[in-house]
């Protein structure tokens, strides 16, 4: 009996422009191409595919990862698998927020690490510093710039509803998801919403809301983090290919259901080895399947 071919597929996050589905699909490459060698499993190919993405400097996570109001970008990620789970949330200062989180997850002591105890466990494992990327610091500039000076002392003191504030639709969080040998992974990272006060935390690290892998099929959302987590949206993505249901049209069915107007994208792959991908708005995204 033949084995399926691995299946994989990669999002620049919601609002992204879709000219930048080359790089998507570079990184959905590079995922694949693991999987193949030395019969890796979707663990490592999903978190390869997010590592080119942390890389590249244009989408909101690793190098181009949004910086807060305070300056800094503070970066979460995370990663499932059968048996695995990890996350950080927070983290500063490190190339590749996946990496700490996979490196969380194998070690198995701890779910998640968060600030300072992140930034500690990544030195002390001795993953790579970064320098943010030219389009963090000009996306960071503009966002600077689109605020008044009253809106900036607000918002430093979580105030959002007394002063009218349009949300920009920008790049998000990155995320990929796998299936290889009957095993489906995901993994995300992202520098969270730059118009913010350090602490504000969305749906990456929240199992089973922004993302959620098992027997049939992992999911990777994108968008809105506060959405995503009041309506459970992975896990409810997941459920419909429970029942039978192809990724896309999940992913389409459950989306639509909860929002047409607010950012929100996913990424699918089922435990069938299908995958498919939806969004309300633009989202640079790419698939590898039946190869």
């Amino acid at each position: 009996m033949k084995l399926l071919s691995p299946v994989i597929a990669t999002h620049g996050g919601a609002g992204t422009s879709r000219s930048l589905n080359p790089q998507c699909e570079l990184a959905a490459w590079r995922g694949y191409e693991l999987m193949l060698q030395d019969n890796n499993s979707s663990y490592h190919g999903s978190v390869q595919a997010v590592m080119i993405l942390e890389d590249d400097g244009r989408f909101n996570a690793g190098r181009g990862a949004d910086r807060r109001l305070d300056g800094k970008p503070r970066m979460d990620a995370s990663v499932m698998t059968k048996g695995k789970v990890g996350a950080v949330i927070g983290l500063t200062d490190v190339r590749h927020p996946s990496l700490v989180a996979m490196k969380i997850a194998d070690d198995g002591t701890f779910v998640c690490l968060h600030g300072e105890g992140a930034k500690e466990f990544a030195r002390l494992h001795k993953f790579r510093n970064f320098e943010s990327s030219e389009t963090a610091n000009q996306r960071y500039n503009e966002t600077i710039g689109m605020l008044s000076s009253e809106q900036l002392e607000r918002f430093t003191q979580w105030d959002f509803q007394s002063i009218p504030y349009e949300e920009p639709v920008v790049s998000d969080t990155v995320g990929a998801v796998a299936w290889h040998h009957g095993i489906s992974s995901v993994t995300l990272s992202t520098g969270g919403w730059g118009a913010m006060p350090p602490g504000r935390v969305g749906d990456v690290a929240f199992f089973g809301r922004g993302s959620i892998a098992g027997k049939h099929g992992a999911v990777a959302m994108t968008g809105k983090g506060e959405v995503i987590v009041r309506w459970n949206m992975a896990t409810k993505i997941y459920h419909q290919m429970a029942s039978g249901m192809h990724p896309e049209k999940a992913c389409q069915t459950v989306i639509n259901r909860v929002s047409k107007s607010t950012p929100i994208g996913a990424i699918a792959v089922s435990g069938k080895g299908f995958a498919g991908t939806y969004c309300n708005v633009s989202m640079a995204c790419a698939m590898i399947q039946n190869v």
